[in-house]
């Protein structure tokens, strides 16, 4: 079992360097066959330390129902499959990139004139975000317009 466990790091490790270094298409096929002589070899390494013994009692076998696994199972693969659906759904498009550069130009302070400043600049000029958590609301400010097609000027 041990020697099992060994072949699966020395494998994993192989791995790796070869993912990482390996950019030729001849010696990625090698590498590939290389892996996979390694995983099957992990894998009957460890099946020959399995023994295996009858008894002869028997009886009604003890464990858990269809149910019991089953449902967890589908359960996790119903949630899956919505969170990907979800996640392809909400995914922003080219025009929600427009919008957003749209109103991330709104909101951008505008140039300094001459006027009352206070110690760290003009009155009313916006406050510096040095973390990036401004408001990524798609409805800007109350009032503003949404950017429209119509609004864009001819080619």
């Amino acid at each position: 079992m041990a020697l099992s466990v060994l072949i699966a790091v020395l494998a994993a490790t192989a791995a790796l360097w070869l993912a990482v270094t390996v950019r030729r298409g001849l010696a990625i096929l090698a590498s590939a066959l290389v892996m996979g002589v390694a995983v099957n070899g992990m894998h009957f390494t460890g099946m020959s330390a399995l023994s295996v013994h009858l008894h002869e009692q028997r009886g009604e076998i003890a464990g858990a129902e269809v149910g019991t696994l089953l449902v967890p199972i589908v359960l996790l693969v119903v949630f899956g499959v919505v969170g990907l659906v979800y996640a392809l759904l909400a995914a922003p498009t080219d025009e929600d990139r427009a919008a957003a550069a749209y109103l991330d130009a709104r909101r951008s302070p505008a140039p300094a004139t001459a006027g009352p400043t206070t110690g760290s600049g003009p009155v009313g000029a916006a406050a510096p975000d040095s973390v990036g958590l401004r408001a990524r609301s798609t409805l800007a400010r109350p009032g503003a317009q949404f950017p429209s097609r119509r609004d864009r000027p001819p080619r």
